[in-house]
């Protein structure tokens, strides 16, 4: 089914049981973020489903599209919804929760699309495409890549989770998993990678021109930082 956290799943910092899936979905976040130029933070994410050609609404907004497709018991158990009427990609979200799991809950839209893990012969009648509980793991793994890079958070020297959430607009949860995932990155190899373009960190060419992109903005917020 689509994505209904009754809480935020706890999966952010942990690696799938298979590399390979671990690589295509750390590649796809450092592909969004390099082929859309995104230079800054917080994730701009309008401009990701623009160039993604995704539609997304608020369950507010979308209160006749809702009803026309007798979606209102679902939406009433909060997450999102990903559509897929007549071909068109669209996100629907719950506005009721705070900004921070709205960000959360689109970028996992947006994973389902990237991943390749909506498609139409999925979709129940009401064309809700419905995903497996793995690829449900998945896009909520991409979706705390996406909005929290951790090469640019290192570069920008953030110092705890707080830090992270503030800045990445990410549920509390999420900055927690990310910034012990930070702690756990061998430094002195993410510094000769940052430097020479290798490292484990910076094995995909994406996160290396992502990296790049991000490099002004990191730098300035260093400099501020130290104010």
């Amino acid at each position: 089914m689509s994505i209904f956290f009754k809480k935020q799943p706890e999966t952010q910092g942990a690696i799938p049981a298979f590399y390979d899936d671990y690589k295509e979905i750390r590649d796809e976040s450092w592909r969004i973020l390099a082929e859309n130029g995104i230079k800054e933070l917080p994730i701009d994410l309008v401009c990701i489903c623009d160039a993604e050609n995704i539609d997304v609404y608020s369950y507010s907004q979308a209160e006749v599209l809702i009803a026309s497709l007798h979606l209102q018991k679902q939406c009433k158990a909060g997450g999102c919804l990903t559509l897929m009427p007549d071909g068109r990609r669209i996100i629907l979200y719950d506005d009721c929760v705070p900004i921070e799991m709205r960000r959360f809950l689109i970028a996992c839209g947006i994973g389902y699309f990237v991943l390749g893990y909506a498609k139409q012969e999925k979709c129940n009648e009401n064309t809700v495409v419905l995903f497996s509980s793995e690829e449900e793991l998945q896009a909520g793994i991409f979706a705390g890549r996406l909005l929290a890079p951790l090469s640019v958070l290192w570069a920008m020297g953030v110092q705890n989770a707080d830090e992270i959430r503030r800045v990445c607009l990410i549920p509390k949860a999420t900055a927690e998993k990310r910034f012990s995932r930070l702690g756990e990155m061998d430094l002195r190899n993410l510094e000769s990678g940052a430097k020479s373009g290798v490292g484990t960190m910076f094995l995909s060419g994406y996160e290396r021109c992502a990296f790049r992109n991000f490099s002004g903005f990191a730098e300035e917020y260093r400099q501020k930082i130290k104010k």
